[in-house]
C-alpha cells in the first residue's frame, strides 16, 4: 500500500512538473521535452528560460565570489608583503643602529686600552741623552751605488766606480749616512727576507763594533743628534702575534719585557698594519756617534717580527 501512495505522488509531482513545460506549440522547445533540440528558430519554453536564468545568476554569483576571493587574497597578500618590507627596513635600521652603537663603543674602549698600554710602554721606554757628532772630512763627491745585474755595490767619484765589491747576499742596499764618512749596508737573504746590516767607511772598511761586525737588525740612523743605532741579539722569544715591519719591528727599545709586549697592542689598538708574527728580543743596543765609536752600550727589550 505504502508503494503504490509513493508511486502515485511521484507521478502527480513529474505530471505538475511537466505541465510547467511547453514545447508543443510549435514555437518553443524543451530540454525536458525535447532533450537536444536545435533552438534554430525555436525560443525556449518559460519553465526552461527560468531555469537557465536561476543557472546565470547563480553561476554569475559564484564567478563574482570567486573574483571576490581573488582580489581579497590579492590585497591581503599586498598588505603582507608591504608589512614584510617594513620590518625588514625596521629590522636593518635596529642593525645598523647596533653596529653604529658597538663601533662607537669599540672605539672607545680601544682608545682607553690603547692609552693604557702606551703609558706602559712608554714607562719602560730606554731613552738616551747621548749626542753624537759629525764627521769634519768632506765627502760630498763619494757616492754610493749598487748593479743588481752585476750583483755588485761600491763607490763612485765623479760619477766613476772607484770601488767595488761582490753582493754578500741575493739582494742588497746601501746608503750614504749624511756628515758622516759611514754608509750603512743592508743584506736579504731574498729580496723579501731581510737578514743582517752593517757599516762600511768610505775606504770598504768595515766598522767593527765592540768585536761584532753586523748588526742583527736594520741599522738606526739618529740624524737630529748625529747617532747610530746597532744591536746585537742576545735572545728571542716567540709571542705569535703581528706587529708593524718599521725598521723590521717598532724600533722601540725597553726596559723589560712587558714594556716592550704593551708597545705592540698599543700599535695594534690604533689599527695600524699588522704582518708576520712578533718576537720579543733581549739585545746589546750600541750608540754609535758619525764616526763609528761606541757613545753608549745598553741592554733591554725590542720587538722584532718573523717574516
Amino acid at each position: 500500500m505504502k508503494k503504490l501512495i509513493t508511486i502515485c505522488l511521484l507521478m502527480v509531482i513529474s505530471m505538475g512538473y511537466a505541465q510547467g513545460h511547453q514545447s508543443g506549440d510549435g514555437r518553443h522547445c524543451c530540454y525536458l521535452i525535447n532533450k537536444g533540440c536545435d533552438l534554430v528558430g525555436f525560443f525556449l519554453c518559460p519553465a526552461c528560460e527560468k531555469n537557465e536564468k536561476r543557472e546565470r545568476e547563480a553561476k554569475a554569483a559564484e564567478d563574482k565570489r570567486r573574483a571576490d576571493a581573488v582580489i581579497a587574497k590579492a590585497e591581503a597578500d599586498k598588505k603582507t608583503s608591504e608589512n614584510l618590507r617594513l620590518e625588514k627596513i625596521r629590522i636593518a635600521k635596529e642593525e645598523e643602529k647596533l653596529i653604529r652603537d658597538k663601533k662607537i663603543a669599540d672605539e672607545v674602549k680601544n682608545l682607553d686600552e690603547r692609552k693604557r698600554y702606551k703609558q706602559i710602554a712608554d714607562a719602560g721606554l730606554v731613552k738616551s741623552n747621548t749626542k753624537g757628532s759629525s764627521q769634519k772630512i768632506n765627502l760630498s763627491n763619494i757616492e754610493s751605488f749598487k748593479d743588481d745585474k752585476r750583483k755588485v755595490y761600491g763607490f763612485l767619484v765623479n760619477k766613476k766606480e772607484i770601488l767595488i765589491f761582490p753582493y754578500d747576499s741575493e739582494a742588497m742596499n746601501i746608503d750614504k749616512i749624511d756628515e758622516s764618512n759611514l754608509f750603512v749596508v743592508d743584506v736579504w737573504e731574498t729580496p723579501n727576507k731581510y737578514s743582517y746590516s752593517y757599516l762600511i767607511e768610505y775606504t770598504g772598511k768595515r766598522i767593527n763594533v765592540d768585536g761584532i761586525d753586523k748588526s742583527n737588525y736594520r741599522i738606526w740612523v739618529n740624524p737630529q743628534n748625529k747617532l747610530i743605532f746597532f744591536y746585537n741579539k742576545i735572545s728571542t722569544e716567540e709571542t705569535g702575534k703581528g706587529v708593524s715591519r718599521d725598521n723590521q719591528g717598532l724600533g722601540n727599545f725597553h726596559n723589560s719585557r712587558e714594556s716592550a709586549l704593551a708597545d705592540v697592542q698599543s700599535y695594534r689598538k690604533a689599527g695600524l698594519g699588522m704582518f708576520g708574527d712578533e718576537i720579543v728580543c733581549y739585545d746589546t743596543r750600541y750608540t754609535l756617534d758619525f764616526n763609528g765609536n761606541i757613545l753608549e752600550k745598553l741592554n733591554g727589550y725590542t720587538i722584532r717580527i718573523i717574516d
